[in-house]
């Protein structure tokens, strides 16, 4: 069988009589070259299978390794936790000529929302805090690289901070990206250029404590699949700015409900400042569109059915395959 890497075969002769005691097999293939060893080990393992041993059951969760399934590998069940990358392994499956007999499950992802719970997280601290000086923070977290556009953030912040509320006084504001990144120079040097503050951090695993010291979350990505970083705000119960186009956002995030959904043109700096002045000289509105969204989010499926579900997929597909060997 051909390998998607070279990989030495020492290595798949170690792993294949491990993978050869399981039944069932969960991998996350997503390219890299220590989940194709894992996804041609299992490979091998279904070639060296028999009636006496049988292959085990091969689950997957990343939508990129249909494509593969033209050559060696295979995988039984692709779980999907969003409907934009259940959509698109639906499509992907139905461009071969003849379609592996590969299911495609949806179990929409849950959040730990104990863990993602505003009245009980404290806030990260910021070294120009001012007690005195109420302070509206809008903030991102997540990688910075272009398809989050971290750029266009610095360019919205930096018009905003020129702009004034309705009653005539510029609200008091503080910037934030928390992430890294290959565009993490250019912001600061963005940042210095247009002559606006924005606070850069280190990704860090205090992400709750981060959303829990802002008040708006912009987030500019040009796609996202399941939007766990937006999802995670919306239970930390802040509102969103974020792309209408943006088809994983746009499943969660209700337009003037839960947040600003923006269309993406040749005046996206403009309608983006607009966007966040509203939010930011108005409590009520920030506070009645963050209550919507920690709302839909615990409405949705918790942590617990996210396990479960994929504890039933498990089951299901074991009884099935020994069923058909008894019967075959």
């Amino acid at each position: 069988m051909g390998l998607s890497y070279p990989v030495d075969l020492s290595i798949l002769q170690e792993l294949v009589p491990h993978f050869s005691k399981f039944d069932v097999i969960h991998s996350f293939y997503g390219g890299a070259y220590l989940s194709s060893v894992g996804m041609d080990a299992v490979s091998m393992t279904r070639l060296m299978s028999s009636e006496r041993s049988p292959a085990p059951i091969h689950v997957n969760s990343i939508a990129a390794v249909i494509p593969l399934l033209r050559g060696h590998f295979y995988v039984d069940v692709v779980i999907m936790d969003s409907i934009p990358s259940y959509d698109y392994a639906l499509q992907s499956l139905e461009r071969f000529e003849d379609p592996p007999s590969t299911r495609i499950e949806m179990i929409e992802a849950g959040l730990d929302m104990s863990k993602f719970d505003p009245d009980s997280v404290k806030p990260w601290s910021y070294d120009d805090n001012d007690d005195n000086k109420p302070t509206v923070t809008i903030g991102f977290v997540g990688r910075l690289t272009q398809q989050k556009q971290p750029l266009l953030f610095v360019r919205a912040v930096a018009k905003l901070q020129k702009m004034k509320c309705h009653d005539d006084r510029y609200p008091g504001l503080r910037f934030v990206m928390v992430g890294s990144g290959t565009l993490t120079n250019q912001i600061v040097s963005l940042s210095k250029e247009l002559n606006v503050s924005v606070l850069v951090f280190e990704s860090t695993s205090e992400v709750p404590e981060v959303l829990a010291s802002l008040d708006i979350f912009l987030h500019l990505s040009v796609w996202d699949t399941a939007a766990y970083g937006v999802r995670e705000a919306m239970a930390m119960r802040l509102p969103i700015v974020a792309l209408s186009s943006n088809v994983g956002v746009a499943s969660y995030v209700e337009n003037e409900v839960e947040g600003i959904l923006l269309d993406q043109d040749d005046n996206i700096v403009e309608i983006t400042s607009l966007a966040l002045l509203r939010l930011a000289c108005n409590d009520t509105l920030r506070d009645s569109m963050g209550r919507s969204g920690r709302m839909k989010m615990l409405n949705a499926s918790s942590k617990g059915d996210f396990a479960s579900r994929h504890a039933d997929i498990y089951v299901n597909e074991w009884r099935t395959r020994n069923e058909k060997l008894i019967v075959g």
